[in-house]
């Protein structure tokens, strides 16, 4: 991958880190309200979890835009081999 898809990754993960420590400070601060039908504990997980999908699905998403489509790594992650 290039330089600009690292900076981009990186990017993405310190948002998502910034993001995820502001829910964890909700939290300690008694201020996050459970979501209907869930327990804090839930709530809490849910958005959490959340958070990391999103970056996750980010980053995934832009190192296979960088990679050539006959990158073979990539070939084989694509096709589920």
């Amino acid at each position: 991958a290039d330089q600009q898809t690292y900076d981009t990754i990186r990017s993405t993960i310190g948002k998502a880190k910034l993001e995820v420590n502001k829910v964890i400070e909700r939290a300690h601060r008694d201020s996050l309200d459970p979501s209907p039908g869930n327990s804090l504990r839930q709530t809490f997980e849910n958005m959490v979890n959340g958070l990391l999908n999103s970056a996750r699905d980010n980053t995934g998403s832009s190192a296979q835009r960088s990679l050539s489509d006959f990158n073979q790594f990539k070939a084989m992650v694509v096709s589920g081999a």
